[in-house]
């Protein structure tokens, strides 16, 4: 998918939590007693639209919200997409917390261990 944006750098997302979906293989951030660490992009309404659609919010497994997150320059009003209460409930028997919150450093982490011996 190719978006036009600029990518503005870290950013972290009070009060969240994250997800691992089984086997999907992709992330979900719901409301928690977490800080969900990501990045912050600056994109053109027409790329949230696409996103939108992409995020699978007219079906009901995101949702697009305004919310504020924490960056290295001070606190940010950006969208988010985060999952739904439905999409949770759903997917629960298929959902693992991701520890430490930060999608890249588990993917990481997950990729480089070595496997059972």
């Amino acid at each position: 998918m190719d978006l036009q944006g600029d990518p503005l750098g870290p950013g972290i997302l009070p009060c969240h939590i994250l997800y691992h979906f089984v086997p999907g293989d992709y992330p979900l951030a719901y409301p928690g007693e977490g800080r969900v660490k990501g990045e912050v992009w600056e994109l053109p309404l027409e790329s949230l639209m696409i996103l939108d659609i992409y995020e699978g919010v007219h079906q009901g497994i995101y949702e697009r919200r305004r919310v504020t997150v924490e960056t290295p320059q001070g606190s940010l009003e950006t969208w988010v997409y985060r999952a739904t209460a439905q999409a949770l409930e759903a997917l629960k028997d298929k959902l693992r917390r991701v520890s430490g919150d930060d999608w890249h450093a588990w993917r990481r982490e997950a990729t480089s261990s070595p496997g059972p011996t």
